[in-house]
């Protein structure tokens, strides 16, 4: 059975899903950063995997704090090239920002005029509070 394009994503897509779960419940988020998404990167699936990482992130199932700087910024590059702003908004309150260069960040944050982030990097990250001590 030969499989098209976007049979092949979907299947990606899954196999995405089931390995970002099992990580999870294996309490190996380390491992899913390091070495899952460099696989899934490699290959050309990188988008897919921020994708899917998304309710993950969202629905705090990954702790922000699990997420090193490196994924982050990953994530950032990819919603940017994507121009998937809002997205990108949502998922940035949700991270550790306060790895990440600060000029790097307020330079981007004005750049693409996301105002929710921003308005969270100079309230909470500025103070040292995490804003999860506010839900």
């Amino acid at each position: 059975m030969v499989l098209n394009d976007k049979a092949i994503k979907n299947k990606i897509a899954k196999c995405v899903t089931v390995a970002i779960d099992v990580c999870i419940e294996i309490d190996a988020i380390e491992f899913l950063q390091n070495t899952i998404l460099t696989i899934f990167e490699s290959k050309g699936y990188g988008d897919i995997f921020y994708k899917k990482l998304e309710p993950f992130i969202l629905s705090s199932r990954i702790n922000s704090t699990d997420i090193n700087s490196s994924t982050v910024t990953k994530i950032i590059n990819a919603y940017v090239k994507n121009k998937n702003f809002t997205m990108l908004s949502q998922l940035l309150i949700r991270l550790k920002l306060e790895d990440l260069k600060q000029e790097y960040l307020k330079s981007f944050l004005e750049e693409y005029n996301l105002v929710t982030p921003m308005i969270y990097m100079y309230t909470i990250i500025q103070n040292n509070v995490s804003i999860l001590d506010y839900l």
